[in-house]
């Protein structure tokens, strides 16, 4: 089990590893275009450097919004719930759950319980 989490360690530390190396080529790529058309094309570069406008190509009144989604909310299910399972509660040992929280790093972000690491060690 060990060894398969390792394994997935080592590729997931590659991929990041790829995806760093891919946007910085992309920030030199980017960067070296826009010196470019600083200097053959003013205009233009202001241009690029200005924030994009995104088009919505769909005219949806408010009304048949709010119509679509009043039939949504009115139709009754067409399936049966699933059936409940019988799964064992206790998911992690104390053991687990300590060597989690010494493995967890200090100083960064608050989870969405805004909990922070420092808290739980």
């Amino acid at each position: 089990m060990w060894k398969e989490l390792n394994k997935d360690n080592i590729k997931l530390k590659s991929y990041k590893h790829l995806l760093s190396k891919k946007k910085a080529d992309f920030m030199v790529s980017r960067r070296e275009e826009l010196i470019f058309l600083g200097k053959n094309n003013p205009k233009l570069c202001w241009k690029e450097l200005q924030p994009k406008k995104i088009q919505i190509g769909n005219n949806i009144t408010a009304s048949k919004w709010f119509d679509y989604a009043r039939q949504l909310y009115e139709q009754v299910p067409k399936v049966d719930p699933p059936p409940l399972l019988n799964i064992d509660t206790k998911l992690f040992t104390v053991q687990e759950v300590e060597m989690g929280i010494k493995k967890l790093s200090v100083g960064k972000a608050k989870d969405l319980a805004e909990l922070q690491a420092e808290y739980l060690k």
